[in-house]
């Protein structure tokens, strides 16, 4: 655990087992295994293998460059909760690390390489290897990636931690569209990640964006689903004090195998439906076949920013994306509202500070009678996060994959809780160049979901008058004086509330950098 936004240290792994280990295919069964699988899946096998020799091929060129040789970090970390369960800050936001909510003890290994800020052609790679003992005993990387760089255009493949957005991850409650909270997902992309010139504009206009396509796994109500994902921004001010900007992120859950349907559509002509956000063909589920292939969701993401020199402020608001009708921003109240104000000196005492607020109860009223005009004849009840074919919802191994106040059931598949009236406070800082920390305090009172025309939520609905619930994060790291590159991180967390049961923990850990 690491409360500090510095870049990690360098690593270099060879790229053809990264990819072929992460993506879950041992390299001499993947011909094996092309006889049995759909049409389409060959092709993204062929570009995946493809992909896989020509980046191997980089990392063999470069390989004999000095400045690419790895810090190796190992890490040892405990983590208990008092009477039982740990606190939702200790589990949320950390890359699905933690395990169920029980006491844990963790080993750690991992490194990564840096990009070079002044080559044209360059290249990353890395691990984090994790080791969990919370009773369910387990090991997995939750990181092994490969990307590289072309000017100001990254391929990349892999397991990589990211979140999606123009809020900052560190102090955030979370991104509506993609945050730290899951486990990455293997996916192959294309991304340009930072601000680039348009032409003949003088830098007054920039843009940035991306494409990947993921894979979810089979442990969903509907099986071995795809991710299909992008996102795009335009930024107008340049080298101005004022910039605006405004974009959009967009994913979609397609294909795999469901319980009772069997296979839905994965061709390659239904990608180009999906990437389009057009109906399916005839022979597409109902609901799928009139209106949108897939699970769709995201979110429109626009705001300002404000370059004072020594204080940089951003002030954004992210609108969910569920359905056509959100596109037209039929549900304004929604969305997640955020301020923050960082400080040019990254050593000072409150260095960043970040507020905001989610609303989302209204999703387009409760479900009411509205024929010919939607999906299945009513309208109202976007059920953020939630899908009627997609069951799992937004979510990937047991966590949200957006904000994570957004929570999965317990009793079976989707999400439980998307109806939310949310203030968050973040902020951090350093006390001495040795010693950094952050502060998370988050209030909410939840409502659950709406129910349906038929069976409409009464009284006796747990969320019914809403479930008020406060945590609260103190999260420090420590450079140990008079030792070389050993780390020691400490947070203290508690809940209280009628959400979660009212506890408190903390999270402990020894981390050495072996340069």
């Amino acid at each position: 655990m690491v409360c500090t936004k510095k870049p990690g240290s360098p690593f270099a792994l060879p790229g053809f087992f990264i990819l072929i280990r992460l993506l879950g295919t041992r390299p001499a069964i993947i011909h094996q295994n092309l006889a049995r699988v759909p049409s389409y899946f060959q092709v993204q096998l062929s570009a995946v293998t493809t992909l896989i020799i020509l980046l191997s091929g980089c990392l063999h060129i470069m390989e004999a460059q000095p400045e690419k040789r790895p810090d190796l970090r190992v890490g040892l970390n405990i983590t208990g909760g008092m009477p039982g369960d740990i606190p939702f800050w200790l589990l949320a936001n950390r890359n699905g690390i933690p395990g169920s909510g029980r006491s844990a003890a963790y080993l750690r290994i991992s490194a990564d390489t840096p990009l070079h800020p002044d080559r044209l052609l360059d290249y990353a790679a890395g691990f984090d290897l994790i080791g969990r003992q919370d009773g369910q005993n387990s090991a997995w990387f939750n990181q092994l990636y490969l990307h590289v760089r072309y000017g100001p255009v990254r391929i990349y493949g892999g397991r990589i931690k990211e979140a999606h957005g123009m809020h900052d991850p560190w102090l955030s409650s979370g991104s509506l569209g993609w945050s730290h909270n899951a486990t990455p997902m293997p996916k192959i992309g294309l991304r340009i990640p930072d601000w680039l010139s348009v032409p003949y504009t003088k830098d007054f206009i920039a843009v940035r964006g991306h494409i990947a396509h993921g894979w979810f796994g089979d442990n969903r109500y509907t099986a071995r689903p795809w991710l299909h994902e992008k996102s795009g921004y335009v930024k107008l001010g340049g080298q101005n004090i004022f910039n605006v900007y405004g974009g959009l992120m967009h994913y979609t859950v397609w294909g795999g195998e469901h319980p009772e349907l069997g296979n839905l559509p994965g061709k390659f002509t239904d990608f180009k439906r999906v990437f389009l956000v057009k109906s399916g063909h005839e022979n597409a589920p109902p609901g799928e076949d009139d209106y949108m292939l897939g699970d769709h969701l995201g979110a429109w993401d626009a705001g300002f920013m404000i370059n004072l020199g020594r204080f940089h402020t951003s002030v954004y608001r992210q609108f969910p994306l569920e359905t056509k009708d959100n596109l037209k921003l039929k549900s304004p109240q929604d969305g997640l509202l955020g301020i923050s104000i960082a400080s040019a000196n990254q050593q000072s005492l409150l260095s960043a500070i970040t507020y905001e607020f989610l609303y989302t109860k209204w999703q387009d009223g409760p479900r009411r009678p509205d024929p010919g005009n939607f999906r299945d004849g009513e309208k109202g009840n976007e059920n953020y996060y939630n899908h009627f074919l997609y069951r799992s919802g937004w979510t990937y191994f047991g966590r949200t994959l957006g904000n994570p106040l957004f929570f999965p059931r317990d009793d079976g598949p989707g999400i439980e809780n998307n109806r939310i009236v949310a203030h968050h406070l973040g902020a951090g800082g350093a006390i001495s160049p040795a010693f950094s920390y952050r502060t998370l305090i988050t209030y909410s009172r939840n409502y659950g979901t709406y129910g349906t025309v038929e069976e409409p939520r009464g009284e006796d609905y747990p969320y019914y008058h809403g479930l008020t619930q406060f945590s609260f994060l103190l999260e420090t790291q420590t450079l140990l004086p008079y030792l070389s590159d050993l780390y020691f991180n400490a947070a203290f967390a508690a809940d209280t509330g009628q959400l979660y049961s009212n506890n408190a923990g903390v999270w402990l850990g020894i981390q050495k950098v072996i340069r």
